[in-house]
């Protein structure tokens, strides 16, 4: 079968982790049929550039469980505006989230978030995306029930038009760094923490 690379990578603002690959598409988002398997599909194709032998992909293809390679760390993301492919590959935690900026709302953030942590982040809608990548790479070593859990600070602007953030949970700082952009009408985010943490 041939594969289409439909997505494109990003680049990262300085003060991110140089082993971090971001990879984003308009093109494949949820409204696009069988657009699961073809993110997985992509993300073997992704996966086989990094590496210097054949990998096995059956597991990365199965859709019924969370993606894992030797090559890398991974998080996807998809939502009805795009898709988002993460990979470390220095096998850091990473969570990656994309988020249609149409169906975020101050009701929805109300309940991610408190006030004094939405007066503190430059953009309230910002926060949903940037505590869903946050959760998405923590809650393998973190047993966080939900992203209201997490709270972000610490927000500043970044080049190319990226924010930068730290989280917290349960009152404790957390080692890693977050990032967020707005593309379009889509937010995309993602959260890097040390492998070791927890």
């Amino acid at each position: 079968m041939v594969i289409v690379p439909v997505f494109d990578p990003i680049d990262l603002p300085p003060a991110a982790d140089s082993l971090a690959k971001l990879y984003f598409s308009t093109k494949l988002n949820s409204t696009v049929a069988n657009h699961r398997p073809l993110i997985r599909q992509n993300l073997a194709k992704l996966l086989q550039g990094q590496s210097e032998t054949p990998l096995a992909t059956t597991d990365l293809l199965n859709c019924d469980r969370l993606p894992e390679s030797a090559v890398a760390s991974i998080s996807l993301s998809h939502c009805p505006t795009a898709s988002a492919i993460g990979l470390h590959l220095d096998h850091q935690l990473i969570g990656v989230d994309t988020e249609e900026v149409s169906r975020l709302s101050t009701g929805v953030i109300s309940r991610v978030a408190s006030a004094p942590e939405q007066e503190r982040c430059p953009a309230p809608l910002l926060l949903f995306s940037a505590k869903e990548a946050a959760w998405k790479a923590i809650n393998s070593v973190l047993d966080v029930p939900a992203i209201s859990q997490i709270e972000t600070s610490q927000w500043q602007a970044q080049s190319l038009d990226w924010y930068r953030y730290s989280i917290h949970c349960d009152g404790k700082a957390v080692p890693g760094v977050g990032f967020i952009k707005l593309f379009s009408d889509t937010y995309l985010s993602f959260f890097i923490c040390d492998s070791t943490f927890g």
